[in-house]
């Protein structure tokens, strides 16, 4: 199974996203190829989302910032927009067995405690998504 994280702008909440659910599905026995993208991409991960996924115990391998182009994105099975600006833009592929939006805010101060109540939205989400609390 693959699943997408988009957002419009930035490369906060798909990162978190990328990361959360890599751990989650992990947990959960699920064997997933989990991807984050962004339409308009940062130059660099802000060095608070990854500081806070390492308190998670979540290590992303090669972490930079990814575009829709750097992603396999007409083979995602599951395509989760986190943001209602990218649906229009998404165009929708016959691998899509699931699309979804999330409404997630990005922060404008990109402090650590602002990205912090992001990710802990984000972990709901998620978690909802994994059906993680009916884990074995």
């Amino acid at each position: 199974m693959k699943i997408g994280f988009i957002c419009d702008k930035h490369s906060n909440r798909d990162v978190l996203a990328e990361g959360l659910a890599i751990k989650f599905s992990k947990d959960v026995g699920l064997k997933a190829e989990v991807y984050g993208a962004s339409l308009n991409p940062d130059k660099e991960i802000n060095q608070h989302v990854l500081d806070l996924l390492k308190e998670q115990g979540v290590s992303i391998s090669n972490p930079k910032p990814k575009s829709l182009e750097d992603i396999p994105y007409e083979e995602l099975d599951v395509i989760i927009m986190i943001c209602d600006k990218v649906e229009d833009v998404c165009p929708f592929t016959v691998s899509h067995i699931r699309r979804e939006t999330w409404i997630v805010e990005e922060p404008v101060d990109i402090s650590i405690e602002k990205l912090r109540y992001t990710m802990l939205k984000l972990e709901q989400l998620i978690k909802a998504l994994f059906r993680y609390d009916k884990k074995p």
